[in-house]
């Protein structure tokens, strides 16, 4: 099977890993790295419920266009918003910490319902 390729030639993959390869575009990857990963999960959670944006936007008391910005994972969410979206979905949102392996001691995690 043949790989897509964009108009100029390239994978998305390849189009990616060049980019990576740009310190700009690093650092701004890094900075949206949360928002990403949460995008990530409420878009899984939504269409494993069968619900749409609009329909997430009313049981949160948002608008569609929030959800939008929420699911893109280009914007930051604040505690309240992450909080009120998880619950809409049903779910309980966790926050926790991980300190990685010491010598002699395994890594530990600790987690939370918010």
């Amino acid at each position: 099977m043949e790989k897509p390729t964009s108009p100029i030639g390239k994978t998305a993959r390849e189009g990616t890993e060049k980019r990576a390869r740009n310190a700009a575009y690093a650092t701004a990857r890094a900075k949206t790295a949360e928002s990403a990963a949460i995008a990530k999960q409420v878009i899984h959670l939504r269409t494993r419920l069968g619900i749409t944006q609009e329909e997430l936007a009313k049981r949160v008391g948002t608008s569609y266009s929030q959800i939008s910005r929420i699911e893109s994972g280009r914007h930051e969410i604040s505690h309240k918003t992450f909080r009120n979206v998880y619950r809409a979905l049903g779910a309980t949102p966790l926050v926790g910490y991980e300190l990685p392996a010491r010598p002699g001691q395994p890594a530990h995690r600790e987690l939370i319902a918010v």
